[in-house]
């Protein structure tokens, strides 16, 4: 039987992950989509909002269910089509909501969690904002169909970036590490520029290597 995702081991997590802009792409494609996709999206976000709290309640218990620890549920959280409804019937764009996703889906990345975990639990999360727009708008649920599945498709692209970004990241540090060893004279030099790399991968302001006794 698999161990749930909160016991499996994780690469190291940064607390202080910077916040990145939206890609140059996905401003792009929020451009094509056209006002009509935003205001439907606009008026999928007002429906949703008396059930927006209700909906991250229940979508929050099953993660539990999962084996999912805080960290993650709140970065899948972050990353959910109730996530984008809740910001934009409050006011805020779509671009600042898929800089969320960015954000919070490098975290994701950061906590190892393998892509397919997280597009498998938005599904989910989409089963329960189905029923609840079901339930709150039964004749304009069919209609925002589209407009939903433009979303889900800007979701799992954000995503796929993120993922790509850390990966890259971290293939990069780990061939500068194998450079260091080969090119170092000496322990020292080793050491030293050992500790720039991770320095630089962390986005650290100082990196320090210590040896346990």
């Amino acid at each position: 039987m698999p161990r749930p995702y909160s016991e499996r081991p994780t690469l190291p997590f940064y607390t202080a992950v910077p916040k990145p802009k939206t890609p140059p792409a996905l401003i792009g494609a929020l451009g094509l989509l056209g006002a009509e996709w935003q205001a439907g999206l606009r008026r999928l976000a007002r429906l949703l909002r008396p059930a927006c709290r209700g909906l991250a309640r229940s979508f929050d218990a099953s993660l539990r269910q999962r084996g999912f620890d805080p960290r993650q549920r709140k970065a899948l959280q972050a990353v959910t089509a109730g996530a984008a409804a809740a910001l934009i019937a409050e006011g805020q764009s779509v671009a600042t909501f898929l800089e969320q996703v960015d954000y919070h889906g490098r975290r994701l990345a950061k906590l190892d969690l393998p892509p397919s975990a997280v597009l498998e639990v938005l599904v989910c999360h989409n089963r329960l904002l189905d029923a609840g727009l079901r339930r709150l708008a039964p004749p304009e649920a069919a209609g925002l169909l589209p407009v939903r599945r433009q979303l889900d498709a800007l979701i799992a692209i954000t995503l796929n970036n993120a993922f790509y970004q850390v990966r890259e990241a971290e293939a990069r540090a780990f061939f500068e590490l194998g450079r260091a060893e080969l090119e170092a004279k000496n322990e020292t030099e080793l050491l030293a520029r050992s500790a720039e790399v991770l320095r630089q991968h962390c986005q650290a302001q100082a990196a320090r290597i210590t040896f346990a006794e």
